[in-house]
């Protein structure tokens, strides 16, 4: 009889130590699962950061792009990062059209990193026509000091009828801007843009 309970104890002793172990097994499942989905969301909160950084890079960006081209428009050329004594004569260089020339020379640079080619592309194609631009207005200051040595009128007709014509073609350009721009300013689809293809470029 002894034997018969001490079996018996034996056998609900084991049972309930299988029992706490599947319970224990239960809640360590429980638990990783748990890990896991908290390890998923604190993945999506990272992706969700590295998203609004790129998004606020690209915005800086587009900003420092359109205060160029708004500079451009207000008066009719480029804003220069620094220039000639004959151009000073003409104009003063101030300190916003440095701020805006230089930020336009960081944002051409860093759209290589931060957009498609094909936005990289478009932006220093924009700078070079204010290259061109800016060459033809120190030509034009230039004549107009060599003419105020000489005393007498500058010649200024095809000048400044290659500058409207090269103001043309960067309004032209500028046009397209947004359309090269927005597909990736897209805060919902930032790392797989659904945007004009790497051969599409302002202007074209």
């Amino acid at each position: 009889m002894a034997i018969l309970l001490t079996g018996a104890g034996a056998v609900i002793g084991a049972v309930v130590v299988g029992l706490r172990q599947a319970s224990i097994s239960e809640r360590q499942a429980t638990i990783s699962e748990r890990q896991a989905e908290i390890q998923e969301h604190l993945g999506n909160i990272e992706a969700l950061k590295v998203r609004a950084d790129l998004f606020e890079r690209r915005q800086v960006i587009y900003r420092a792009t359109n205060d160029w081209l708004s500079y451009a428009y207000a008066y009719g050329r480029v804003a220069r990062p620094y220039a000639s004594a004959a151009e000073i004569e003409v104009e003063e260089l101030t300190d916003e059209e440095k701020t805006i020339a230089k930020g336009f020379q960081i944002a051409v640079h860093d759209s290589r990193f931060l957009f498609r080619p094909a936005v990289h592309d478009g932006l220093r194609g924009l700078r070079a026509m204010g290259t061109a631009l800016r060459r033809t207005d120190r030509s034009i200051a230039s004549e107009k000091r060599r003419a105020e040595r000489r005393g007498d009128e500058p010649n200024l007709e095809k000048l400044t009828d290659q500058q409207d014509r090269q103001m043309g073609e960067l309004e032209k350009a500028a046009n397209a801007i947004d359309q090269l721009f927005l597909p990736e300013l897209n805060l919902g689809d930032l790392s797989r843009p659904n945007g004009p293809k790497s051969g599409e470029t302002l202007g074209a």
